[in-house]
């Protein structure tokens, strides 16, 4: 959900600022998939005062899509489970859209308050 940012309109224990749209926040399902979002195209290294926050993901893209794949998994995989703690990662699957294109799909469940399993895809 989407709204104006107004702390009188927040009902949700999650929200955050909607990333390029002034003056609007997310709130419940939509703060946490903006937050997965932040941290997969994040890398490594580009917050300096949190140089671990991130990804690693963009180091594979010009590799074969054999090799990226499982790389792009097991690093999408990992920076969630270290910087997302209200959701357990069900699955992660990496599908080559064209050369060096991808679209990560992430399965969660989030840990609390809500039950229903969620399918998110972020474009690479």
């Amino acid at each position: 959900m989407s709204t104006d940012a107004s702390f009188k309109k927040i009902s949700a224990t999650d929200w955050s600022s909607k990333l390029n749209a002034l003056g609007e926040i997310v709130e419940g399902y939509d703060d946490i998939k903006q937050c997965i979002e932040i941290i997969l195209l994040t890398s490594k290294g580009s917050v300096p005062h949190r140089p671990d926050f991130g990804c690693d993901i963009f180091q594979y893209l010009d590799l074969p899509a054999d090799h990226a794949v499982p790389q792009l998994i097991y690093e999408a995989h990992e920076a969630l489970k270290r910087w997302e703690p209200r959701i357990d990662v069900e699955s992660v699957t990496a599908q080559a859209q064209e050369p060096h294109h991808y679209v990560l799909t992430i399965t969660w469940r989030p840990k609390v308050e809500y039950e229903q399993q969620v399918i998110q895809e972020v474009i690479l």
